[in-house]
């Protein structure tokens, strides 16, 4: 049987009181004696132990923690002072000023529960709960009242994970509660290793290595279910006795389960388990699984049918058109990270299958049971490649479902689809050739704007305002699109610097193998691009359509887009204050000429540090208008049933509802701006603290005012005058978290943000910003019984 087997002696606490649980403001515990503070029902014990100089190699270490009661060997299911042991035996644990402490023999406090409260109405106690939660709360005067929670040992769990503890968002602070492993088997102090809550879409959990920048595993939860309606992630508690999940220092989680009738722990199971779940992370690529081989010796990579092994990933072999497909089953998988999964509720696997099929973006789909005890089935669609996926060898997986053109599926299946379809198409015939003939018309019409009569490049009659260039002068200006002259990849396509004949530098943005989508996308950035004259826009110099080819040319701007500079390595020194100063003051100066001073109202909808170009003085010029939209002055809003925009950036009522304004920009300026003061990335921001983006981080530092921390580095050396420039800088986190307010009615226009920008008049104090949406959705892991609050049978220490 797998379990540490860890000696350890103890020490323990002494009551002073006799006859009594109750520790008052003239009694305190110290280490000594061979009493402890025991649990109702006898399960957890409470109090110090000791891990000797020949484990540690460096003399004793004392500790105050909490372990299952008559269990050998014993195994400690929270640690108050992991990072902090004391290093002799005299210590006290005594409950004041509101806060449970430890002290040393000197009277410095070791540790404490850090509870801000103010000179507290009533007795303070400390209490040790049924279920193993150390809880410190009022006891009120009345009886019938329920006692105020001030403190709990369950939201600062350390490698173990018990009935009622849970990991995972907390709304009310801001963070991400999580496992922590022992640094080893004989040092509770934290580790290597972290088990959380990560939130990219539907929440999942990952084991995460902190010496490495990808996670070791991630857990699509097993018999896990993750509740909507709750908003918690729930392991079914084991009836017949004791649960624990545990971290070890060696980065292995083990699910154990404690049997009275044979007095054992049982090893449930434990993860990362085989070849498969040890794999570095991401090494099979999209749209592939791993599967074992050769009786689990080996392992491989395959690719899901209908694709081929690409250069590093698997793609498809042939494009997947929107109608005409079927599904390949895989049984008993992994599921796929759901990073660009929709979870869609009480949906049957009909419904779910039917969904997919109509939904032009889907790629497979699975049915999952979410909801602990309802039974309910839920529908898991897939809009992107599939990732991080393997077959099992044991029960409990899930069937997934790849979609597919039906020339991949089996032939029964096919036969079998052939005569679904062919009883469905007599009633919906008359409807699938007028929607044919109007989608021909409409393609006709894009494709005859664009001209795309037989290659003829010369001929622009047809929109004479758009400026047109010969295809042969932009070929030669690229040196035939050579490789070397290629400045970066889009999503519509590749950038290349080009050089004029006159010498004038030019860019060049070439679209291939443009969709219908893409061709409309195209033209609308064209047309968009030049009716705008702006020092912050970015200049379109001319457009080409050569058959396949469409290209558009810009100014060439020396110093490329404003994220080289901001996330890169080598060039950040050069976003001085002045510079960024500049930099944020053209960018809103850009937005409010869309939004208001332009002859048309236009809505970005994707503006991200990627799209702000800078030219050689460092000037920001906004740039990619394929996504923008032109709405009329009198429209408060609009909506759209095609999301365009990249995830960090997207306002929340744009994301989830489609619905979009100038305050969707606003929203995008805000992070942006709290981008630049920090010199953080916004998407798949994760620290230390347990913060799940820039925006919680950056919001809990307002918070605790504590902004100063969150200003970039570079930007601090570089200040003249360090004093009035930092209240500066603080002033400029304050329109930032006004901007990505939940709320678009709550957020100031981008006229609104110039003002406040140039002057120094007092701003308004934001409300939570749009993160808030998250932990509302999202908010934590549990382990059976999610009941923490007091009970009237448990043990008491009270204190004034």
């Amino acid at each position: 049987m797998m379990m540490r087997n860890r000696r350890h002696s103890s020490v323990l606490f002494v009551l002073i009181a006799l006859f009594s649980s109750i520790l008052s403001s003239r009694q305190d515990l110290e280490i000594s004696g061979n009493v402890t503070i025991s649990s109702p029902g006898n399960i957890f014990e409470l109090g110090f132990f000791k891990i000797s100089a020949a484990e540690t190699g460096n003399g004793d270490r004392w500790y105050l923690g909490m372990w299952y009661k008559d269990i050998s060997p014993r195994e400690y299911v929270w640690v108050a002072n992991r990072n902090q042991p004391l290093l002799n035996s005299n210590g006290v644990v005594k409950v004041s000023n509101a806060n449970l402490v430890l002290l040393d023999q000197s009277g410095s406090v070791v540790w404490s529960s850090n509870v801000e409260a103010s000179s507290p109405r009533y007795p303070v106690m400390a209490e040790l709960l049924s279920n193993g939660n150390l809880v410190l709360r009022y006891k009120e005067k009345k009886k019938k009242k329920r006692a105020s929670l001030l403190w709990q040992s369950f939201d600062f769990p350390t490698d173990t994970l018990i009935p009622g503890m849970r990991i995972g968002l907390d709304s009310r602070k801001g963070v991400n509660i999580s496992l922590s492993s022992w640094r080893s088997t004989s040092d509770p102090s934290v580790g290597r290793f972290s088990y959380r809550v990560e939130i990219q879409g539907i929440p999942e959990l990952f084991l995460w290595d902190r010496d490495a920048e990808t996670p070791i595993y991630r857990n699509t939860l097993g018999d896990v279910r993750f509740s909507l309606t709750n908003t918690s992630y729930a392991l079914r508690e084991d009836e017949k006795g004791l649960l624990r999940l545990k971290l070890t220092s060696g980065g292995r989680l083990e699910r154990w389960s404690w049997s009275p009738t044979t007095g054992d722990w049982t090893l449930l199971w434990a993860l990362p388990t085989d070849l498969c779940d040890l794999l570095e992370w991401g090494k099979c690529g999209d749209n592939s699984f791993c599967r074992l081989e050769q009786g689990m010796d080996s392992e491989g990579c395959e690719c899901f049918k209908g694709f081929r092994q690409g250069r590093s990933r698997c793609v498809r072999e042939t494009d997947l058109p929107c109608n005409g497909n079927g599904f390949q089953r895989l049984a008993n998988v992994k599921l796929p990270d759901t990073k660009e999964a929709i979870l869609a509720r009480s949906i049957d696997s009909k419904e779910c299958r039917k969904r997919c099929l109509k939904d032009c973006y889907c790629t497979g789909y699975a049915n999952m049971v979410v909801d602990v005890g309802i039974g309910g089935i839920d529908c898991l669609i897939y809009r992107g490649n599939l990732f991080d996926t393997r077959t099992l060898t044991a029960e409990g997986g899930q069937d997934l479902y790849v979609k597919v053109p039906h020339t991949y599926l089996d032939k029964g299946a096919r036969i079998n689809t052939k005569n679904k379809l062919v009883i469905v198409s007599g009633a919906i015939l008359v409807v699938s050739l007028t929607f044919a003939m109007f989608w021909w018309w409409c393609r006709k019409r894009i494709l005859s704007d664009l001209q795309m009569d037989g290659g003829d490049t010369t001929n622009s009659n047809k929109d004479p305002e758009l400026p047109h260039m010969d295809f042969g002068t932009i070929c030669e200006a690229t040196n035939d699109f050579c490789d070397s002259n290629k400045l970066g990849e889009g999503g519509f396509g590749i950038v290349y610097k080009g050089r004029l004949a006159d010498g004038n530098e030019i860019a060049v943005k070439r679209l291939i193998k443009v969709s219908l989508e893409g061709a409309s996308q195209f033209m609308n950035e064209v047309r968009l691009i030049s009716m705008l004259q702006h020092i912050n826009l970015v200049r379109l110099l001319g457009y080409c359509v050569q058959g396949a080819d469409h290209l558009v040319v810009y100014e060439f701007l020396q110093n490329l887009s404003l994220d080289f500079y901001l996330f890169g390595d080598t060039e950040r020194s050069r976003l001085t204050w002045p510079v960024r100063y500049s930099i944020i003051h053209g960018i809103a100066r850009g937005l409010t000429y869309l939004h208001q001073d332009s002859c048309f109202r236009i809505i970005h909808r994707d503006l991200k540090a990627s799209n702000i170009l800078l030219d050689k003085d460092m000037l920001p010029k906004i740039s990619d208008f394929g996504t923008a939209r032109l709405v009329g002055r009198d429209e408060t809003q609009t909506s759209t049933r095609q999301i365009a925009g990249t995830r960090g950036y997207m306002s929340p009522e744009y994301l989830y509802d489609g619905i979009f304004s100038d305050k969707s920009d606003v929203y995008s300026f805000g992070v942006l701006l709290l981008e630049l003061l920090s010199g953080k990335r916004s998407y798949m921001f994760i620290n230390s603290y347990g913060d799940t983006s820039l925006l919680a981080w950056i919001w809990r530092k307002f918070e605790e005012g504590r902004l100063l921390e969150v200003i970039d580095p570079i930007i601090v050396a570089s200040l003249a005058s360090p004093a009035t420039e930092q209240n500066q800088i603080i002033r400029y986190f304050h329109i930032s978290l006004l901007c990505v307010q939940r709320r678009a009615q709550d957020r100031p226009t981008m006229s609104s943000v110039v003002v406040m920008l140039s002057s120094g008049e007092a701003v308004p104090r934001p409300n939570p910003p749009g993160f808030c949406d998250h932990f509302v959705r999202y908010s934590s892991f549990e382990i059976g019984s999610t009941s923490t609050g007091p009970s009237a049978d448990d043990s008491v220490l009270e204190g004034r």
